[in-house]
């Protein structure tokens, strides 16, 4: 099923539309529509109208007149946080609000502003999209499908264990501060448990941890070891995240990790100082050889 994105952007088309031809050869699944910006109002209706699962919004949409010579009398900021209020009232279906925009354009209007910087999911420099087309369409499907799959779990009333992918007995495993602000809530829009999710949960080692932090602790050369690899595979049969936006961000849970080398009676006491890799290979047949 086809993922569609509207990109909304007041630059020439041309260049634009080069950019997002980029994203479109990378993957078969990923639809984009450009357009450019409307009055505050109009802009807001025609979002509401448009059967989209994401939205690309460029920062500075004030910059080019309209064809009546008017300028937009907004920023992305502006008009994404109009779209968030309205997704927690219950009026337009939740989605992901992705930023992007040129390198010097961000550094001197966005990062200095924290305010806005909790609106969007995910922001890029247009020159990622050039340099890196193929990652950059695939976390836009991976937003796109984790905004899909966490609504349907909201629906449903499962917790945050649940939409991560968690029975209730492994949540004993995790600090007991994970999940507050949803606790704390009686009521919490699917753009907060993505906002959590992705920036509090993935983004930031915890419960789970990234390729290069695990093979640290494991005292694995990820280029080097060909153990690698055959590692990778075993863990995942147990510890890969398999929660939203799992395609795009690949991690692990720890705390299976940790239980896993507990298992094995020859073990060093601990993940104290990195593990050698004759560490590994002495507690017998964690990897095919």
């Amino acid at each position: 099923m086809a993922i569609s994105y509207l990109c909304i952007d007041d630059e020439e088309p041309a260049p634009l539309n080069a950019l997002l031809d980029r994203l479109r050869r990378q993957s078969g699944n990923l639809e984009i529509l450009l357009e450019r910006p409307l009055a505050f109002d109009s802009e807001v209706d025609r979002i509401e109208r448009s059967p989209v699962d994401g939205i690309i919004l460029d920062l500075r949409l004030d910059e080019v007149p309209l064809a009546s010579g008017d300028r937009i009398g907004y920023r992305a900021g502006s008009l994404a946080q109009e779209l968030r209020t309205r997704m927690t009232e219950g009026r337009l279906r939740p989605f992901p609000i992705v930023l992007w925009s040129i390198d010097s354009k961000l550094r001197e209007s966005y990062w200095n502003d924290e305010t806005t910087h909790d609106l969007f999911d995910k922001i890029y420099y247009k020159s990622q999209v050039v340099k890196s087309a193929n990652l950059v369409a695939v976390e836009l499907e991976a937003l796109a499908k984790g905004f899909q799959e966490i609504g349907a779990l909201v629906q449903a009333k499962k917790s945050l264990v649940s939409i991560l992918g968690l029975s209730n007995a492994e949540a004993a495993s995790l600090d007991p501060r994970i999940g507050e602000p949803m606790r704390e809530s009686r009521r919490t829009p699917v753009h907060e448990y993505s906002r959590y999710i992705k920036k509090e949960l993935i983004d930031n080692p915890g419960p789970l941890v990234s390729d290069e932090l695990l093979a640290a602790r494991l005292g694995i050369s990820r280029e080097d070891s060909e153990d690698w690899l055959p590692l990778c595979k075993l863990l995942a049969e147990f510890s890969a995240y398999k929660g939203p936006f799992c395609q795009a961000w690949k991690r692990w849970w720890w705390f299976r990790i940790e239980s896993w080398w507990d298992s094995f009676s020859n073990r060093p006491d601990h993940f104290a100082k990195p593990l050698r890799q004759r560490e590994l290979i002495a507690c017998g047949d964690l990897v095919a050889l």
